[in-house]
């Protein structure tokens, strides 16, 4: 089989094909005679179908090799374009602006927008910032007072807790010491002052009783002995109450002037710490107002700058109000005398030596679009001629289609042109770009329209005498012509290109030999269900489809059949069934619709070459089945099977 020879375009058929299909479509007139609505797709000719000639409805699994494209409509971008914007943050006026069209230099200038009121604005604001700097060297010299004053309040409060330590030591090592020694001494000394007389009273008893003594002598030594009892307990008693009164009372005094004079050193310390960080908040205010104005007036002066305009770079002057892409365009043209609003696009400087196309792309061909793919790229404008470009990007985000078709979702895709040179290329010039995501070679396929969704069940149905059954496939790749089929046909067998009525269908179960060839079982509930270790289910990326489908259905009688594979042209005089049982006649002029409808098709009527009955063909499992080739150039996330379009 010869290779297809540009995208979407089949190859034309050889002789040996041309050979089959004429037999098939002697098979086919055949058909018509016993009731069958059988067509045959083969390899299409590079000649179009006249409008009125009807499709065919059979086509055959063959190897060929197809490109998987997709095409996206959008528009041309100059890559380099610079804007030039209104950066004011006020309204202001045009009061001088270069001509549309002109060619500019770097440092040309461009726009002058009003300025009286913005020189006004810095002139006050160069006052401010005078008063507030004089703010804050004042609060500069409060801190450093204040640091000084914390210094010295901080050194008298520290003294005074020296001298309180001095004052409680000298009273500890000296004032103590000393008061316990003059009253124990005071103690001893009465104490042996009353062992003495106590003695001597009883010498004086002993005198007295040999009346050696007289009685007066007698009382003079005993008010002695109790003067000196008394002496001696005045003693012991001064010394209790200093151990246990005075002591104490003096100790706590004294702490208490130590702890008084650190309290206060702590409360100096707080006080110093407060009002520091006083001065401290107060500079950093001040400092803080200054920055503001000086930045402030450094806006100001920004905004002084912007109000003349100039080239960033050499280019054409474009208006935005020429390409209605400025905010307010309701002001009408650019021109002396005219507002311009804060951030509005006022002039474009687009350089056309490099340009690129951004397109659309629906969301399901998102993941499938890789930055480096090739593209090629239709500009209609430019006498429909074709350029090379690369995709550059995709962007993050989904567009929504608006409120005219809410649930649409497409991502723009930028594509760098090449050769674009000499080609008098313009921003927005609208522009098609054909994607090439992968290319197929020499693989089992069958057009897209043969096969249909059921869950993770991908299947085709194959003419069996005047019906049709079912037969499970694994998928492959995918274009918007074909599909790979990787299991489940072989190679010339025939599948239906549409969606069978039920009538026509054989009611028999799934055979488990066909599943087991695509990776498919059976459960207990009778359900599909890939096989354990299968990798998944069958029919390669997005493999979930939706409930069978019909993806093409045959229209009504003496019309053509829509497809989106290319149907095989018919002889002239060669009648045809449609899907819906009438006939058509195709002639060399026009095709006129034949309005008899044939009998019912009796099993005596069966045509010579009836297309193969479901005993003729082996299952999947029992025949060999030709692999496809590994994929070399799809990238990941092929189109998802599903009976169609």
């Amino acid at each position: 089989m010869s290779q297809p020879t540009g995208p979407g375009r089949p190859p034309a058929l050889s002789r040996p094909g041309r050979a089959l299909v004429k037999l098939l479509v002697g098979a086919a007139g055949l058909a018509v005679l016993a009731g069958g609505a059988y067509t045959v797709w083969g390899s299409p000719s590079d000649t179009a179908a006249p409008a009125a000639q009807p499709t065919l409805e059979v086509g055959r699994a063959m190897k060929t090799s197809f490109d998987i494209n997709t095409t996206a409509a959008g528009e041309l971008q100059a890559k380099n374009q610079i804007e030039i914007r209104n950066k004011l943050e006020q309204q202001s006026t045009i009061v001088e602006i270069v001509d549309e069209g002109k060619l500019v230099k770097k440092g040309d200038v461009l726009i002058r927008l009003q300025s009286d009121e913005i020189k006004s604005q810095v002139e006050q604001e160069q006052l401010q910032v005078e008063t507030a700097r004089a703010d804050e060297i004042a609060a500069r010299e409060g801190l450093e007072i204040q640091i000084s004053e914390n210094d010295s309040a901080l050194r008298d409060a520290k003294l005074k807790v020296d001298l309180a330590d001095l004052d409680f030591k000298k009273w500890e090592e000296g004032e103590v010491k000393s008061r316990r020694q003059e009253l124990t001494l005071g103690l001893l000394r009465a104490n042996r002052e009353h062992e003495r007389l106590a003695d001597k009273f009883k010498q004086s008893q002993n005198l007295f009783d040999e009346n050696f003594l007289s009685k007066d002598q007698l009382k003079i030594d005993d008010l002695a002995r109790i003067e000196a009892e008394d002496s001696k307990a005045k003693a012991e008693l001064a010394k209790k109450v200093y151990e246990e009164f005075e002591h104490p009372r003096s100790e706590k005094e004294k702490r208490s002037a130590v702890d008084e004079t650190k309290a206060q050193l702590e409360r100096v310390g707080r006080k110093n710490e407060s009002e520091l960080a006083s001065k401290r908040a107060n500079l950093e205010n001040r400092k803080r107002q200054l920055s503001i104005r000086e930045d402030r007036l450094k806006k100001l002066l920004e905004q002084m700058e912007n109000t003349t305009l100039k080239a960033p770079n050499d280019g054409l002057v474009v208006y935005a109000t020429s390409m209605n892409q400025g905010w307010g365009g309701g002001e009408g043209p650019l021109q002396i005398g005219r507002k311009t609003y804060p951030n509005e696009l006022l002039i474009s400087l687009p350089d056309t030596s490099l340009m690129i196309a951004s397109v659309q792309i629906p969301e399901s061909m998102a993941s499938r679009v890789r930055p480096g793919m090739p593209a090629n790229i239709k500009v209609e404008a430019a006498g429909g001629k074709s350029f090379q470009g690369t995709v550059a990007s995709i962007g993050v985000l989904a567009e929504s289609g608006g409120w005219r078709d809410p649930n649409r979702r497409e991502y723009t895709v930028k594509i760098d042109l090449q050769g674009v040179e000499g080609a008098e290329l313009k921003p927005s010039m609208r522009a098609e770009a054909e994607l090439r995501l992968g290319r197929v070679d020499e693989a089992l396929a069958v057009p897209i329209q043969a096969v249909f969704n059921e869950g993770p069940m991908r299947y085709v149905y194959l003419p069996q005498g005047a019906k049709f059954t079912r037969r499970p496939v694994q998928v492959g790749r995918r274009s918007e012509r074909f599909a790979e089929i990787s299991a489940g046909l072989a190679d010339g067998e025939q599948v239906i290109l549409r969606q069978p009525k039920p009538a026509e269908v054989l009611n028999r179960p799934w055979d488990a030999k066909e599943l087991a060839v695509v990776g498919l079982k059976l459960d207990e509930q009778g359900k599909v269900v890939a096989l354990e270790g299968a990798g998944g289910p069958p029919g390669g990326r997005g493999a979930g489809g939706p409930k069978p489908k019909a993806v093409a259905a045959a229209a009504g009688a003496g019309s053509a059949v829509t497809m989106n594979a290319v149907a095989v042209q018919l002889p002239a005089n060669v009648e045809v069934k449609a899907a819906d049982g009438a006939s058509a006649v195709a002639k060399p002029d026009a095709a006129k619709p034949d309005t008899a409808k044939p009998d019912a098709p009796k099993p005596e009527d069966k045509p010579a070459a009836d297309p193969p009955k479901t005993g003729d063909v082996k299952p999947a499992a029992e025949k060999p089945v030709e692999p496809a080739p590994a994929p070399t150039s799809a990238p990941a996330g092929d189109k998802p099977a599903g009976g169609g379009k």
